[in-house]
């Protein structure tokens, strides 16, 4: 479990005061650099990083020693203590090393002595002042948008347009081998029922039964994500000579690029255009997502990105599927949606589990009621305990990451239109609506006299639940609370943010993205939901603080774990894993996180 807070970076004069941050000194930089050792100590980076296990102190501390002298350590430190918020104040960070790639792509040149020319202190120096200002990069792309002067956006506005760009930026997994299991789970035992020859279909396109693609995966994530451990790097020689070459081959050529096929697809405009950072094409994150592992030219391999390659295994099935086949591409997500929502209801019934004969049942799922106006409504679960209801509404949709970073305009327009709906008709299956809808027709008290299993309820916590992470992250619960209050329609509002409807306390949504809802499943024995939630609406009143923020900085974070089903999905594939490739079963303890 890990936070997903917005961060602030340290610029290139805090550290080098005679060091510009324009795109002449960032160019000489990186010409005297070699590309495949920078791109591979960019990826090593960032796997250090987006390794969750590892505190993000300690991972600063250990990328800065090695680039920065204890001089300029402590200039690094000294700016740090002088940004609002000290502890979330990176050296390095994701997003920088995604954007210096995609630069190395284009600027650099394999030297002579390629493989080990970071052993010279210069070239480490050189490579230390080409990320700070690729963090300044970074930062001018994603807030270029700017209103005209009579509408100058707030600090608050800006911060919404950009916040899911901040809080990826320093993304990390929490656990990789956990990541792989939890999407195979997904796929060889949810998706298949919603899409009869996905099996088949998965196999033309990515000439790889479903089996060996996750097999591989695993062996790499088990084996080359572990920065504690290991540099992350592999030799693609070594692993094509075993048993079980010919298809570890066929993955990579799936979900590996050359640095040159890197420049390529990120690049879509000649070289000789680019005069300035403003000349570049928008960076569209695509081609690493559809291939996180760098293939060197002398078999050296290493995974890019932590998070997209996590992607590969939570999400790219399914991607693949679609580019395959275009025209089964809705069917596809529609299947993939009732998945989504399947796995997520078999993880609240083994929460709140059927009592038995002559005992009130507490949970619901698929529930269809008549609204208010006697209309039919469905709503994909609740849990009624007598005096409080949750109302639960799952989706597994994606906004648009252009139109999320276009501007505030466009950013809030695109979370209406995915999550809450532009008018009644086109929105009648988006979540905030629909639990705003259930809210109206829960609250009524003449609606609950004619319905005994509700008559004492006091108090309503509608939830989402999104398959999207960054959905779960600040100032975005503040938008949705708005959304459904203008929705809902209360009778009255209190400053706590609680609403009264009828007879009813109605609480601000909660958003809990389906990562956190898998890893309260292990946590029910601990702590009741209920009383995360209701702790939770007190303590985040505005909503300006997600729930896994919440959960991450108070004691509840303490019992979170993966759930038992995607544990034991994750043992099951590390033993195939084992068998496939090596012949023998490696696996002796469960995996953790």
């Amino acid at each position: 479990m890990t936070e997903s807070n917005i961060g602030t970076y340290i610029g290139v004069r805090e550290v080098f005061p005679e060091v510009g941050n324009d795109f002449a000194t960032f160019r000489d930089l990186l010409t005297g650099l070699s590309r495949t050792d920078t791109l591979f100590w960019c990826a090593r980076l960032n796997l250090i990083l987006g390794d969750d296990s590892i505190d993000s102190q300690e991972k600063q501390r250990f990328c800065a020693s090695q680039f920065f002298t204890p001089e300029e350590i402590k200039l690094l430190d000294k700016a740090a203590r002088n940004t609002a918020n000290p502890e979330h104040t990176r050296v390095f960070f994701r997003s920088q090393l995604l954007e210096l790639m995609r630069w190395v792509t284009l600027l650099c040149d394999d030297l002579p002595e390629d493989g080990n020319t970071f052993d010279n202190p210069e070239v480490r120096r050189r490579f230390a002042q080409a990320a700070l200002i690729a963090s300044d990069a970074w930062e001018k792309r994603i807030t270029q948008h700017e209103l005209p002067e009579r509408e100058r956006p707030t600090l608050e506005q800006i911060l919404m347009a950009t916040a899911r760009q901040r809080v990826d930026a320093t993304s990390g997994v929490d656990n990789p081998e956990v990541s792989v299991g939890r999407g195979w789970l997904l796929f060889n035992t949810y998706f298949p029922r919603y899409y009869k020859r996905f099996r088949s279909a998965f196999r033309c396109a990515a000439r790889l039964y479903l089996k060996e693609y996750y097999i591989c995966s695993m062996a790499i994530a088990s084996h080359y994500a572990h920065p504690k451990s290991n540099p992350g790097i592999f030799n693609v020689q070594r692993i094509k000579s075993g048993p079980r070459g010919r298809i570890f081959a066929r993955y990579l050529r799936l979900r590996s690029q050359t640095a040159d096929e890197m420049r390529d697809s990120l690049w879509p405009i000649p070289p000789k255009a680019i005069r300035s950072f403003d000349d570049a094409p928008p960076y569209i994150y695509r081609p690493l997502r559809k291939k996180p592992i760098l293939l060197s030219d002398d078999g050296r391999a290493i995974i890019l990105d932590p998070v997209f390659f996590a992607d590969s295994v939570s999400v790219g099935p399914l991607f693949l599927l679609a580019g395959a086949f275009p025209q089964q591409q809705q069917q596809a997500f529609g299947a993939f949606g009732n998945a989504v929502e399947h796995y997520a209801l078999d993880i609240l019934a083994k929460m709140f589990p059927s009592p038995g004969a002559g005992l009130a049942k507490r949970l619901h799922c698929d529930v269809h009621v008549r609204d208010v106006e006697g209309k039919l409504m469905q709503i994909d679960a609740l849990l009624n305990d007598m005096t409080d209801l949750v109302l639960f509404e799952i989706k597994a949709v994606w906004p648009d990451e252009t139109k999320m970073a276009e501007d505030y305009e466009a950013c809030i327009e695109h979370l209406r239109k995915k999550y809450v709906g532009v008018d009644g008709r086109s929105g009648d299956n988006k979540a905030i609506r629909q639990l705003a809808r259930a809210s109206r027709t829960f609250s009524s008290a003449s609606w609950r006299a004619c319905q005994p299993e509700y008559s004492q309820l006091d108090r309503l916590y509608p939830v989402m639940v999104p398959y999207d992470h960054l959905l779960d992250i600040p100032l975005y619960g503040e938008f949705f609370a708005g959304e459904f209050r203008a929705l809902l329609g209360p009778d009255e509002t209190f400053p706590s943010g609680t609403m009264r409807k009828d007879d009813l306390l109605v609480h601000s949504p909660i958003v809990m993205d389906i990562e956190t809802l898998d890893r309260l499943e292990a946590s029910t024995g601990k702590f009741g939901l209920r009383d995360l939630l209701l702790d939770y609406s007190q303590k985040c009143q505005d909503r300006r603080t997600s729930l896994r923020n919440f959960i991450y900085s108070s004691h509840y974070g303490r019992g979170m774990r993966p759930s038992d089903a995607t544990i034991e999905a994750t043992k099951e594939l590390l033993r195939e894993t084992a068998k496939f490739l090596f012949g023998v079963d490696l696996l002796t303890d469960p995996p953790h996180g």
